[in-house]
Protein backbone atom coordinates (compact mmCIF):
# COMPACT_ATOMS: atom_id res chain seq x y z
CA UNK A 1 0.00 0.00 0.00
CA UNK A 2 1.05 3.67 -0.71
CA UNK A 3 0.66 4.90 2.84
CA UNK A 4 1.96 1.99 4.62
CA UNK A 5 4.21 4.01 6.67
CA UNK A 6 1.30 5.22 8.42
CA UNK A 7 -0.93 3.12 10.96
CA UNK A 8 -3.95 1.39 10.12
CA UNK A 9 -6.98 3.27 9.63
CA UNK A 10 -9.64 1.07 8.47
CA UNK A 11 -11.66 4.15 7.31
CA UNK A 12 -9.15 5.93 5.57
CA UNK A 13 -7.74 2.40 3.88
CA UNK A 14 -11.38 2.09 2.52
CA UNK A 15 -11.62 5.32 0.89
CA UNK A 16 -13.41 8.56 1.09
CA UNK A 17 -16.61 7.27 1.06
CA UNK A 18 -16.76 4.92 3.53
CA UNK A 19 -19.91 4.16 5.46
CA UNK A 20 -19.86 6.60 8.68
CA UNK A 21 -20.24 5.45 11.78
CA UNK A 22 -21.42 7.00 14.31
CA UNK A 23 -22.31 6.55 18.11
CA UNK A 24 -25.41 8.18 19.89
CA UNK A 25 -25.15 9.71 23.39
CA UNK A 26 -27.55 10.92 24.71
CA UNK A 27 -29.09 12.51 21.22
CA UNK A 28 -25.62 14.06 20.18
CA UNK A 29 -23.57 12.60 17.95
CA UNK A 30 -19.90 12.32 17.71
CA UNK A 31 -16.65 11.14 15.49
CA UNK A 32 -15.42 8.10 16.37
CA UNK A 33 -11.76 7.50 16.55
CA UNK A 34 -11.00 6.46 13.41
CA UNK A 35 -12.54 9.67 11.96
CA UNK A 36 -10.20 11.73 13.82
CA UNK A 37 -7.28 9.52 12.40
CA UNK A 38 -8.83 9.94 8.27
CA UNK A 39 -8.90 14.12 9.37
CA UNK A 40 -5.50 13.70 10.62
CA UNK A 41 -4.37 12.55 7.72
CA UNK A 42 -5.83 14.56 5.05
CA UNK A 43 -4.57 17.50 7.74
CA UNK A 44 -0.77 16.29 7.06
CA UNK A 45 -1.36 15.61 3.43
CA UNK A 46 -2.53 19.37 3.33
CA UNK A 47 0.42 20.62 5.27
CA UNK A 48 2.83 18.19 2.89
CA UNK A 49 1.10 20.17 -0.06
CA UNK A 50 1.54 23.33 0.94
CA UNK A 51 5.38 22.57 2.47
CA UNK A 52 6.04 21.76 -1.42
CA UNK A 53 4.34 24.82 -3.08
CA UNK A 54 6.25 26.96 -0.94
CA UNK A 55 9.72 25.29 -1.76
CA UNK A 56 9.30 25.38 -4.88
CA UNK A 57 8.42 28.99 -4.80
CA UNK A 58 11.39 29.67 -2.78
CA UNK A 59 13.97 27.83 -4.98
CA UNK A 60 12.58 29.79 -7.44
CA UNK A 61 13.04 33.07 -6.07
CA UNK A 62 16.58 32.09 -4.58
CA UNK A 63 17.92 30.23 -7.76
CA UNK A 64 15.63 32.37 -10.74
CA UNK A 65 18.69 34.29 -13.16
CA UNK A 66 17.91 37.99 -12.51
CA UNK A 67 20.47 40.89 -14.54
CA UNK A 68 18.12 43.58 -15.11
CA UNK A 69 18.95 45.79 -17.91
CA UNK A 70 17.32 48.81 -19.67
CA UNK A 71 16.34 46.57 -22.49
CA UNK A 72 14.75 43.56 -20.69
CA UNK A 73 12.93 46.47 -18.44
CA UNK A 74 11.24 47.84 -21.51
CA UNK A 75 7.54 46.53 -21.94
CA UNK A 76 7.27 43.69 -24.54
CA UNK A 77 4.98 44.02 -27.41
CA UNK A 78 4.98 41.58 -30.08
CA UNK A 79 8.23 42.11 -30.84
CA UNK A 80 7.81 45.75 -32.10
CA UNK A 81 9.06 48.65 -30.27
CA UNK A 82 6.48 50.62 -28.44
CA UNK A 83 5.56 53.66 -28.89
CA UNK A 84 3.39 56.23 -27.02
CA UNK A 85 2.18 56.29 -23.43
CA UNK A 86 1.55 52.69 -21.98
CA UNK A 87 -1.60 53.72 -20.04
CA UNK A 88 -3.37 55.00 -23.61
CA UNK A 89 -7.33 55.25 -24.28
CA UNK A 90 -8.88 52.96 -26.76
CA UNK A 91 -12.08 53.24 -28.29
CA UNK A 92 -15.51 52.30 -26.52
CA UNK A 93 -16.41 50.39 -29.80
CA UNK A 94 -13.54 47.81 -29.00
CA UNK A 95 -15.18 47.48 -25.91
CA UNK A 96 -18.42 46.75 -26.71
CA UNK A 97 -17.69 44.91 -30.27
CA UNK A 98 -16.02 42.11 -27.83
CA UNK A 99 -18.70 41.99 -25.67
CA UNK A 100 -21.32 41.50 -27.78
CA UNK A 101 -19.25 38.83 -29.49
CA UNK A 102 -18.73 37.20 -26.45
CA UNK A 103 -22.73 37.14 -25.63
CA UNK A 104 -23.52 36.28 -28.75
CA UNK A 105 -20.78 33.68 -29.13
CA UNK A 106 -21.88 32.01 -25.74
CA UNK A 107 -25.26 31.80 -26.78
CA UNK A 108 -24.60 29.66 -29.64
CA UNK A 109 -23.14 27.75 -27.10
CA UNK A 110 -26.44 27.41 -25.27
CA UNK A 111 -28.09 26.29 -28.32
CA UNK A 112 -25.60 23.08 -29.36
CA UNK A 113 -26.91 21.12 -26.30
CA UNK A 114 -30.70 21.66 -27.49
CA UNK A 115 -29.87 21.07 -31.51
CA UNK A 116 -28.28 17.26 -30.16
CA UNK A 117 -31.86 16.33 -28.28
CA UNK A 118 -34.07 18.33 -30.27
CA UNK A 119 -35.51 15.07 -32.19
CA UNK A 120 -36.61 13.76 -28.24
CA UNK A 121 -37.72 17.13 -27.27
CA UNK A 122 -41.04 17.73 -28.98
CA UNK A 123 -43.00 20.97 -29.19
CA UNK A 124 -42.15 23.03 -26.17
CA UNK A 125 -37.94 22.62 -27.16
CA UNK A 126 -39.19 24.16 -30.63
CA UNK A 127 -40.99 26.48 -29.45
CA UNK A 128 -38.28 27.55 -26.57
CA UNK A 129 -35.91 27.75 -29.22
CA UNK A 130 -37.96 30.18 -31.46
CA UNK A 131 -37.62 32.44 -28.25
CA UNK A 132 -34.12 31.95 -27.84
CA UNK A 133 -33.46 32.83 -31.50
CA UNK A 134 -36.19 35.18 -31.26
CA UNK A 135 -34.40 36.89 -28.45
CA UNK A 136 -30.87 36.46 -30.14
CA UNK A 137 -32.38 38.10 -33.63
CA UNK A 138 -33.70 40.93 -31.44
CA UNK A 139 -30.40 41.44 -29.53
CA UNK A 140 -28.38 41.89 -33.22
CA UNK A 141 -31.24 44.06 -34.74
CA UNK A 142 -30.69 46.49 -31.41
CA UNK A 143 -27.12 46.49 -31.85
CA UNK A 144 -26.62 47.51 -35.33
CA UNK A 145 -29.30 50.07 -35.08
CA UNK A 146 -27.64 51.39 -32.38
CA UNK A 147 -24.27 51.29 -34.77
CA UNK A 148 -22.56 49.09 -31.92
CA UNK A 149 -21.53 46.67 -35.08
CA UNK A 150 -19.66 49.74 -37.28
CA UNK A 151 -16.05 50.37 -36.77
CA UNK A 152 -16.42 54.68 -37.46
Amino acid sequence: MFLSFLPEAPGFARGLYHEVERKTSGGAHFMTSSHLIDLLYMAIIAVVAVFFILQLIMVSHFFAPRNPNPVKLEPYECGNVSLGEPWSKFHVGYYVFALLFLAFDIETVFLFPLAVVYRGAGLIALVELALFMGILVFALYYAWKKGFLEWT
